[in-house]
């Protein structure tokens, strides 16, 4: 996922390249923009002039194909669902195809010379997010001297929890009585 966001709306600063939301393709023209509001507007103006083909958000999800699954374009914006979506389309790619890549070129088109373009760059970008980075130590993590406590998976005193209070805790005066 990450590797499809950052070929779609990857924008680098001080070195480091991160999705941006507010990116719009209209016509085969990326537009990033500051604010939601600015690419909200932006749409909605073509929209208003005919315009149906576009590409919204970090996964660049297209209006003409793929709106049903939202219910208004501004929801298409939304971060969130615009990765969900992305996520269960290219989960319904990887289905089809049995391999990340080739869904990750069917994500982008159908036509298999764009596919293949687009196979070629996840592949790259994959392939970068993966690679060990030598500046990070990989090795075992040192055990440090104390017991580590597991609360939900250790043994504790046999009773079921509550949201309750019981006991003393039950009668406490920091509780706030209801009538």
């Amino acid at each position: 996922m990450l590797a499809i966001t950052r070929i779609e709306t990857g924008r680098t600063s001080k070195g480091e390249t991160s999705p941006w939301p507010w990116t719009v393709n209209m016509e085969g023209a990326g537009h990033w923009f500051s604010t939601e509001d600015d690419a909200r507007s932006f749409v909605f103006s073509r929209f208003k002039d005919g315009a149906r083909s576009f590409d919204v958000g970090c996964f660049q999800i297209n209006y003409k194909w793929h709106s049903s699954g939202f219910k208004s374009i501004d929801e298409m914006f939304d971060p969130d669902l615009n990765a969900a979506y992305a996520a269960r389309f290219l989960r319904t790619l990887h289905d089809e195809f049995g391999d990340w890549s080739k869904a990750a070129g069917a994500y982008h088109s159908r036509t298999r010379q764009y596919a293949d373009i687009y196979i070629a760059r996840f592949d790259a970008t994959r392939a970068d997010l993966t690679a060990p980075s030598p500046s990070i130590d990989t090795g075992p993590l040192p055990i440090l001297g104390r017991t580590l406590r597991q609360p939900l998976i250790g043994s504790g005193s046999g009773g079921l929890g509550s949201l309750v209070p019981t006991g003393a805790a039950a009668n406490s005066s920091s509780l706030i009585a209801f009538n």
